[in-house]
């Protein structure tokens, strides 16, 4: 009894100096990050930092416009697209090992992204008139 008790304190002394260890650690990569960024303000504002890039003129207009929400929705579906090519390149080179069950998920796979295509086009979601 008395062993079993000794290991379980061992146990936890060990525990207990990961998180000290770790909070330390924590605590000084923030003090660090935040001297670093203080120092970095030191040097003071500079236009030409902060202003956009134009090719070495003026802006012509405020930078910090908001995008429409249709090139999201463009970006997503390039994603949504471009990860169905990642899952069907390893079935198109073990074509000849596909059973009628990886056949079967594969044409629902199919099924809902040609539903997917079908339900942009319906309702119109890259109409940008």
């Amino acid at each position: 009894m008395f062993f079993t008790y000794i290991h379980y304190c061992i146990y936890m002394l060990e525990i207990y100096n990961f998180f000290v260890y770790f909070v330390v650690s924590l605590v000084i990569t923030l003090l660090l990050t935040f001297a670093a960024g203080q120092l970095n303000l030191a040097y003071g504002f500079d236009y030409e930092k902060f202003s956009a890039y134009e090719c070495g003129f003026d802006p012509f207009e405020h930078t910090r416009f908001s995008f429409d929400v249709r090139f999201y929705l463009v970006a997503i579906f390039y994603i949504i697209f471009d990860l169905e090519v990642i899952f069907f390149f390893p079935l198109s080179l073990n074509v000849s090992y596909i059973g009628i069950s990886d056949f079967i998920l594969t044409s629902f796979f199919i099924f809902f992204l040609f539903a997917g295509i079908v339900y942009e086009f319906w309702y119109s979601k890259l109409d940008w008139s």
